[in-house]
Protein backbone atom coordinates (compact mmCIF):
# COMPACT_ATOMS: atom_id res chain seq x y z
CA UNK A 1 0.00 0.00 0.00
CA UNK A 2 1.54 3.43 -0.99
CA UNK A 3 2.87 6.08 1.87
CA UNK A 4 3.23 9.49 2.47
CA UNK A 5 6.58 10.90 0.47
CA UNK A 6 6.96 13.85 3.01
CA UNK A 7 10.09 14.28 5.02
CA UNK A 8 9.52 12.97 8.51
CA UNK A 9 6.33 11.39 8.08
CA UNK A 10 5.08 8.04 7.99
CA UNK A 11 1.30 8.03 7.51
CA UNK A 12 0.10 4.77 5.46
CA UNK A 13 -3.56 4.06 3.70
CA UNK A 14 -3.83 0.77 5.87
CA UNK A 15 -3.67 3.67 8.85
CA UNK A 16 -6.59 5.11 7.90
CA UNK A 17 -5.11 8.25 6.50
CA UNK A 18 -6.54 9.61 3.06
CA UNK A 19 -3.38 9.82 0.42
CA UNK A 20 -3.34 12.01 -2.62
CA UNK A 21 -0.89 11.24 -5.86
CA UNK A 22 0.54 13.96 -7.39
CA UNK A 23 -0.91 16.15 -10.22
CA UNK A 24 -0.25 14.86 -14.07
CA UNK A 25 0.06 18.63 -14.67
CA UNK A 26 3.42 19.49 -15.09
CA UNK A 27 3.05 22.95 -13.16
CA UNK A 28 1.23 21.81 -10.09
CA UNK A 29 3.42 18.92 -9.89
CA UNK A 30 6.04 21.37 -9.40
CA UNK A 31 4.43 23.32 -7.28
CA UNK A 32 3.88 19.99 -5.20
CA UNK A 33 7.08 19.12 -5.16
CA UNK A 34 9.01 22.77 -4.21
CA UNK A 35 6.75 22.29 -1.23
CA UNK A 36 7.84 19.39 -0.05
CA UNK A 37 11.36 20.43 -0.22
CA UNK A 38 13.30 17.05 -0.49
CA UNK A 39 17.50 17.55 -2.05
CA UNK A 40 17.64 15.96 -5.60
CA UNK A 41 13.87 14.13 -5.69
CA UNK A 42 11.63 14.10 -8.28
CA UNK A 43 8.24 12.77 -7.79
CA UNK A 44 6.70 10.23 -10.19
CA UNK A 45 3.13 9.13 -10.58
CA UNK A 46 3.29 6.67 -7.37
CA UNK A 47 3.91 9.56 -5.76
CA UNK A 48 1.58 10.56 -2.75
CA UNK A 49 0.77 13.38 -0.18
CA UNK A 50 -1.11 12.30 2.73
CA UNK A 51 -4.35 14.47 4.59
CA UNK A 52 -2.76 15.62 7.03
CA UNK A 53 -0.27 18.42 4.57
CA UNK A 54 -3.16 20.10 3.12
CA UNK A 55 -5.30 22.77 5.72
CA UNK A 56 -9.13 23.14 5.20
CA UNK A 57 -9.20 25.40 3.03
CA UNK A 58 -7.57 23.42 0.23
CA UNK A 59 -10.71 20.72 0.77
CA UNK A 60 -14.02 20.97 -0.72
CA UNK A 61 -17.20 21.55 0.99
CA UNK A 62 -18.96 19.04 3.02
CA UNK A 63 -19.94 15.88 0.16
CA UNK A 64 -23.35 14.69 -0.01
CA UNK A 65 -21.70 10.85 0.00
CA UNK A 66 -19.34 11.60 2.20
CA UNK A 67 -16.19 11.60 0.52
CA UNK A 68 -13.03 14.13 1.01
CA UNK A 69 -12.15 15.91 -2.38
CA UNK A 70 -9.32 18.23 -2.56
CA UNK A 71 -9.88 21.40 -4.73
CA UNK A 72 -8.44 21.78 -8.15
CA UNK A 73 -6.48 24.32 -7.35
CA UNK A 74 -4.89 22.67 -3.90
CA UNK A 75 -1.26 22.77 -3.09
CA UNK A 76 0.05 21.41 0.23
CA UNK A 77 1.31 23.92 2.81
CA UNK A 78 1.72 21.71 6.09
CA UNK A 79 5.26 20.15 6.39
CA UNK A 80 7.99 19.57 8.62
CA UNK A 81 10.99 19.71 6.93
CA UNK A 82 14.96 18.18 7.59
CA UNK A 83 17.17 21.46 8.72
CA UNK A 84 20.11 22.29 6.07
CA UNK A 85 23.87 21.36 7.70
CA UNK A 86 25.84 23.64 6.81
CA UNK A 87 29.55 22.51 4.71
CA UNK A 88 32.23 22.23 6.38
CA UNK A 89 35.00 23.70 4.85
CA UNK A 90 38.20 22.16 3.40
CA UNK A 91 41.69 23.24 6.26
CA UNK A 92 43.19 24.81 3.10
CA UNK A 93 40.24 27.01 2.18
CA UNK A 94 39.73 27.89 6.23
CA UNK A 95 43.31 28.92 6.00
CA UNK A 96 43.31 30.96 2.83
CA UNK A 97 39.64 32.82 4.17
CA UNK A 98 41.67 33.52 7.85
CA UNK A 99 41.82 36.82 7.21
CA UNK A 100 41.56 39.13 10.66
CA UNK A 101 39.12 41.41 11.17
CA UNK A 102 40.05 45.12 11.01
CA UNK A 103 38.89 45.47 14.53
CA UNK A 104 41.44 42.41 15.32
CA UNK A 105 44.24 44.52 13.58
CA UNK A 106 43.92 46.84 15.24
CA UNK A 107 43.40 45.62 18.83
CA UNK A 108 46.97 43.35 18.21
CA UNK A 109 48.86 46.65 17.31
CA UNK A 110 47.64 48.27 20.41
CA UNK A 111 48.92 45.34 22.19
CA UNK A 112 52.23 45.00 20.87
CA UNK A 113 52.72 48.52 21.01
CA UNK A 114 52.45 48.65 24.88
CA UNK A 115 54.37 45.61 25.17
CA UNK A 116 57.12 47.06 23.43
CA UNK A 117 56.56 50.39 25.77
CA UNK A 118 56.92 48.73 28.20
CA UNK A 119 59.67 46.46 27.43
CA UNK A 120 61.73 49.65 26.90
CA UNK A 121 60.73 51.20 30.18
CA UNK A 122 61.52 48.13 31.96
CA UNK A 123 65.06 47.15 30.45
CA UNK A 124 67.59 49.07 32.34
CA UNK A 125 70.39 51.34 30.57
CA UNK A 126 73.94 49.87 30.91
CA UNK A 127 75.88 53.21 29.39
CA UNK A 128 74.97 55.14 32.39
CA UNK A 129 74.30 52.96 35.78
CA UNK A 130 71.66 54.16 37.96
CA UNK A 131 72.33 56.18 40.90
CA UNK A 132 72.32 54.32 44.69
CA UNK A 133 70.54 57.49 46.08
CA UNK A 134 67.53 57.17 43.87
CA UNK A 135 64.65 56.29 45.86
CA UNK A 136 62.19 53.43 45.76
CA UNK A 137 59.52 55.31 44.02
CA UNK A 138 61.98 56.57 41.30
CA UNK A 139 62.84 53.06 40.41
CA UNK A 140 59.25 52.89 40.29
CA UNK A 141 58.53 55.02 37.80
CA UNK A 142 61.46 53.93 35.47
CA UNK A 143 59.53 50.76 35.81
CA UNK A 144 56.23 51.27 34.93
CA UNK A 145 55.31 52.54 31.60
CA UNK A 146 53.81 55.96 31.77
CA UNK A 147 50.43 56.66 30.46
CA UNK A 148 49.91 60.17 30.14
CA UNK A 149 50.62 60.29 26.20
CA UNK A 150 48.89 57.32 25.09
CA UNK A 151 50.25 55.68 22.13
CA UNK A 152 49.17 56.73 18.94
CA UNK A 153 47.07 54.27 17.08
CA UNK A 154 47.08 54.14 13.24
CA UNK A 155 43.87 55.54 12.01
CA UNK A 156 43.93 53.41 8.68
CA UNK A 157 41.24 51.04 10.25
CA UNK A 158 39.23 53.00 12.27
CA UNK A 159 38.26 55.35 8.91
CA UNK A 160 36.49 52.16 7.44
CA UNK A 161 33.07 51.28 8.08
CA UNK A 162 33.37 47.83 9.65
CA UNK A 163 30.60 46.13 9.02
CA UNK A 164 29.32 42.32 11.47
CA UNK A 165 29.68 39.51 9.94
CA UNK A 166 26.26 38.59 11.03
CA UNK A 167 24.41 41.53 9.08
CA UNK A 168 26.07 40.44 5.51
CA UNK A 169 24.64 36.89 6.24
CA UNK A 170 21.30 38.38 7.45
CA UNK A 171 21.49 40.61 4.39
CA UNK A 172 21.87 37.70 2.13
CA UNK A 173 19.01 35.73 3.62
CA UNK A 174 17.12 38.16 3.01
CA UNK A 175 18.03 38.76 -0.62
CA UNK A 176 17.57 34.89 -1.14
CA UNK A 177 13.85 35.27 0.75
CA UNK A 178 13.07 38.05 -1.45
CA UNK A 179 14.11 35.87 -4.63
CA UNK A 180 12.16 33.15 -3.81
CA UNK A 181 8.64 34.95 -3.12
CA UNK A 182 9.29 36.38 -6.68
CA UNK A 183 9.74 32.94 -8.15
CA UNK A 184 6.84 31.90 -5.82
CA UNK A 185 4.55 34.68 -7.01
CA UNK A 186 5.77 34.30 -10.59
CA UNK A 187 4.39 30.48 -10.02
CA UNK A 188 1.43 31.57 -8.95
CA UNK A 189 0.42 33.45 -11.71
CA UNK A 190 0.81 31.17 -14.02
CA UNK A 191 -1.36 28.03 -12.33
CA UNK A 192 -3.85 31.22 -12.57
CA UNK A 193 -3.68 31.84 -15.95
CA UNK A 194 -3.37 28.03 -16.33
CA UNK A 195 -6.94 27.45 -14.16
CA UNK A 196 -8.28 29.96 -15.87
CA UNK A 197 -7.38 28.53 -19.16
CA UNK A 198 -8.87 25.32 -18.30
CA UNK A 199 -11.96 26.33 -17.06
CA UNK A 200 -12.49 28.75 -20.16
CA UNK A 201 -12.12 24.79 -22.29
CA UNK A 202 -14.60 23.20 -20.04
CA UNK A 203 -17.02 25.85 -20.86
CA UNK A 204 -17.13 25.76 -24.33
CA UNK A 205 -16.90 22.09 -24.50
CA UNK A 206 -20.41 22.14 -22.23
CA UNK A 207 -21.43 24.39 -24.71
CA UNK A 208 -20.45 22.29 -27.63
CA UNK A 209 -22.07 19.10 -26.15
CA UNK A 210 -25.41 21.07 -25.66
CA UNK A 211 -25.50 21.89 -29.24
CA UNK A 212 -24.55 18.48 -30.35
CA UNK A 213 -27.26 17.18 -27.86
CA UNK A 214 -30.12 19.39 -29.26
CA UNK A 215 -29.10 19.23 -32.71
CA UNK A 216 -29.37 15.09 -32.75
CA UNK A 217 -32.76 15.47 -31.03
CA UNK A 218 -33.87 17.90 -33.94
CA UNK A 219 -32.39 15.88 -36.35
CA UNK A 220 -34.04 12.38 -35.02
CA UNK A 221 -37.42 14.14 -35.15
CA UNK A 222 -37.79 13.38 -39.25
CA UNK A 223 -34.69 10.71 -39.17
CA UNK A 224 -34.08 7.91 -38.53
CA UNK A 225 -30.45 6.94 -37.02
CA UNK A 226 -29.96 4.96 -40.43
CA UNK A 227 -30.00 7.90 -42.16
CA UNK A 228 -28.14 10.10 -39.49
CA UNK A 229 -25.25 8.06 -40.24
CA UNK A 230 -25.44 8.34 -43.85
CA UNK A 231 -24.70 11.77 -43.26
CA UNK A 232 -21.32 11.51 -41.98
CA UNK A 233 -20.11 8.91 -45.23
CA UNK A 234 -18.92 10.94 -47.78
CA UNK A 235 -19.98 8.52 -50.57
CA UNK A 236 -22.52 5.92 -50.14
CA UNK A 237 -21.57 3.42 -52.08
CA UNK A 238 -21.70 0.52 -50.32
CA UNK A 239 -23.95 1.96 -47.66
CA UNK A 240 -25.87 -0.50 -45.78
CA UNK A 241 -29.34 1.35 -45.51
CA UNK A 242 -31.96 -0.21 -42.96
CA UNK A 243 -35.57 -1.19 -43.98
CA UNK A 244 -36.89 1.95 -42.29
CA UNK A 245 -34.96 3.90 -44.80
CA UNK A 246 -35.79 1.62 -47.86
CA UNK A 247 -39.81 2.12 -46.19
CA UNK A 248 -39.32 5.68 -46.31
CA UNK A 249 -37.60 5.97 -49.60
CA UNK A 250 -40.71 3.92 -51.65
CA UNK A 251 -42.94 6.02 -49.91
CA UNK A 252 -41.55 9.17 -50.80
CA UNK A 253 -40.98 7.55 -54.73
CA UNK A 254 -44.51 6.66 -54.95
CA UNK A 255 -46.00 10.46 -53.73
CA UNK A 256 -42.86 12.16 -55.94
CA UNK A 257 -42.34 10.16 -58.93
CA UNK A 258 -39.14 9.28 -60.05
CA UNK A 259 -38.85 12.54 -61.19
CA UNK A 260 -39.40 14.35 -57.68
CA UNK A 261 -37.19 11.38 -56.15
CA UNK A 262 -34.64 12.18 -58.39
CA UNK A 263 -34.53 16.15 -57.34
CA UNK A 264 -34.42 15.10 -53.61
CA UNK A 265 -31.51 13.13 -53.77
CA UNK A 266 -29.77 16.28 -56.21
CA UNK A 267 -30.58 18.42 -52.98
CA UNK A 268 -28.40 15.77 -50.91
CA UNK A 269 -31.07 14.22 -48.91
CA UNK A 270 -30.10 11.15 -46.76
CA UNK A 271 -31.97 8.47 -48.82
CA UNK A 272 -31.04 5.28 -51.20
CA UNK A 273 -30.82 5.78 -55.12
CA UNK A 274 -33.22 4.50 -57.63
CA UNK A 275 -31.19 1.45 -58.26
CA UNK A 276 -30.51 0.48 -54.49
CA UNK A 277 -34.79 0.78 -53.99
CA UNK A 278 -34.85 -1.52 -57.35
CA UNK A 279 -31.85 -4.06 -56.31
CA UNK A 280 -34.31 -4.56 -52.77
CA UNK A 281 -37.80 -4.67 -54.45
CA UNK A 282 -36.28 -7.81 -56.94
CA UNK A 283 -35.50 -9.40 -53.55
CA UNK A 284 -39.31 -9.02 -52.28
CA UNK A 285 -41.58 -12.07 -53.03
CA UNK A 286 -44.61 -11.05 -54.07
CA UNK A 287 -48.22 -13.15 -53.81
CA UNK A 288 -50.84 -12.91 -56.28
CA UNK A 289 -53.87 -10.06 -54.75
CA UNK A 290 -53.89 -6.66 -53.47
CA UNK A 291 -51.02 -5.91 -50.57
CA UNK A 292 -52.95 -3.56 -48.20
CA UNK A 293 -49.69 -2.61 -46.38
CA UNK A 294 -48.34 -0.65 -49.02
Amino acid sequence: MPGCCAYGCSNRSENGFILKVFPKDKVRRALWASKVKRDKWKPTNNSYLCESHFDESQWEKVRVDGKKKLKFSAVPTIFTHQPIKPIRKTPVKRLQNSTPSPIKRAKSNITEYSYATSQQQSEPSYDKPPSIDNTHATSQQHLEPSYDNPPSIDNTYTDINIIPDDTLEKADILKQIEYLKKKISKQGQLVHKLLQNNNHTLKMNYKQNIKYATFTKTLKSFLNDNQIASLSVKNKKGFKWSNASIKTALRLKFVCGSNGYEELLAQNNPLPSLRTIRRKLQKISFSSGILECI
